[in-house]
């Protein structure tokens, strides 16, 4: 059997919203509750998320479940991160 590691796993959405819905996206995904940080952006992509948890598999259920079900998201990216390098 392996450790059990105490490290939590984290990743960045990123969501293309349809027009004139990024707030209410942005306003749902504040509601759930590993989703750490939200941001409005200007480019390809219009929201990014940044989701927390305590497994990979937790976040891979918050994503297809809550993400998912979210009303006037075109379409996301996934960036599950690897190694965390600088965090203040």
């Amino acid at each position: 059997m392996s450790p059990v590691s105490t490290m939590s796993a984290g990743a960045f959405v990123l969501i293309a919203a349809d027009s004139g819905a990024e707030k209410d996206i942005a306003a749902a995904l504040s509601s759930i509750p590993c989703v750490k940080e939200v941001k409005l952006v200007f480019g390809f992509y219009d929201i990014i998320a940044r989701i927390e948890a305590d497994t990979i598999d937790r976040i891979r259920d918050i994503i297809m479940h809550k993400l998912a079900s979210l009303e006037h998201v075109r379409f996301t990216e996934i960036m599950l991160g690897a190694q965390t390098i600088l965090e203040n």
